[in-house]
């Protein structure tokens, strides 16, 4: 589940890349991490900064944050 998460990130850093909106990015990589299984995501973008958590069924979380250059 690490590799997905990480590849959402991979695709929300590239849509701001691209241009995509904030709400937008934050609403794509909150629906990616649910699907994947994650029942609790915490997603933060601004357009130059990334901070996503997830948590999985037993509490445990997992954080990655990005610094956006595009």
């Amino acid at each position: 589940m690490e590799e997905l998460f990480t590849c959402t990130m991979d695709i929300g850093e590239q849509m701001l890349i691209a241009g995509a909106e904030v709400h937008r990015v934050e609403d794509s990589i909150h629906r990616m991490c649910s699907a994947i299984g994650y029942p609790r995501v915490d997603v933060f973008i601004i357009t130059s900064s990334m901070v996503v958590t997830v948590y999985d069924e037993a509490g445990h979380w997992l954080t990655q944050t990005r610094r956006v250059d595009g």
